[in-house]
């Protein structure tokens, strides 16, 4: 009976930390899962802070392809101004060259 015994004084040492183990195991959950809703608890603040820019989203976006319009129309207008000044510098300058030859004969 004394190795019956010794197996099962190491089967109780086994049970015993096996006991142990779980017991911390459910310690651990326990901190785990607080930590766990206040990170949800935080996840559900931001959402419920992002909703209203969520629903101002289109105006956002129509706010913004109205201004890249308004940037590429005004720098169309620019160029084009570019482009009859150039014309028009040309063609003063040759009516001055133009001028300057008549005036010499």
């Amino acid at each position: 009976m004394d190795q019956f015994d010794k197996r099962l004084d190491k089967l109780e040492d086994k049970v015993d930390a096996i006991r142990e183990d779980v017991t911390e195991l459910k310690t651990d959950f326990k901190v785990h899962t607080a930590l766990i809703q206040e990170h949800v608890a935080g996840d559900a603040k931001i959402i419920s802070e992002l909703k209203p820019i969520l629903h101002k989203l289109p105006d956002i976006i129509q706010i913004v392809e109205d201004h890249q319009y308004d940037r590429k129309n005004r720098e169309r207008k620019m160029q084009l101004i570019a482009d009859w000044t150039k014309k028009l510098t040309l063609l003063s300058t040759a009516i001055g060259v133009i001028y300057a030859i008549i005036q010499l004969f």
